[in-house]
C-alpha cells in the first residue's frame, strides 16, 4: 500500500533535477597578460610601486583568474605586494585548465 503524501498527489512523481549548463571556457591570455604573469614570475612577491609592474588591467585579469594574489603574509596595515599562486605557476607550466 503507498502511503498518501500531502504534498505530492497520488502517483506524482519529483521531477529530476536539471544538468548545470557547461561551464564557458574562459578566454586565453593575451600577450600582455602572459609577460605580466611571467614577470610576476620572477619579480614575487613584488610591491605597488615596483619597476616594470605590469598594468594594472592585466593585474586585475590575473587576479579574477587567481592567477596572482594579493600576499598573503601581508599584515594588516602593511602595504599591497602582490606574489604569484601556485594555480599561476602551474598555468606558465601548461598545466591549467581553463
Amino acid at each position: 500500500m503507498v502511503l498518501h503524501d500531502p504534498v505530492m498527489g497520488i502517483g506524482d512523481v519529483e521531477a529530476p533535477i536539471p544538468a548545470q549548463a557547461p561551464k564557458k571556457p574562459e578566454r586565453p591570455l593575451s600577450l600582455d597578460e602572459r609577460k605580466a604573469l611571467h614577470w610576476f614570475k620572477a619579480n614575487s612577491p613584488a610591491s605597488p610601486n615596483a619597476k616594470g609592474l605590469p598594468k594594472s588591467e592585466c593585474r586585475a585579469v590575473l587576479m579574477a583568474r587567481q592567477l596572482i594574489e594579493i600576499s598573503p603574509d601581508r599584515k594588516r596595515y602593511d602595504p599591497i605586494s602582490y606574489s604569484i599562486t601556485p594555480k599561476g605557476i602551474d598555468h606558465l607550466k601548461g598545466w591549467h585548465d581553463d
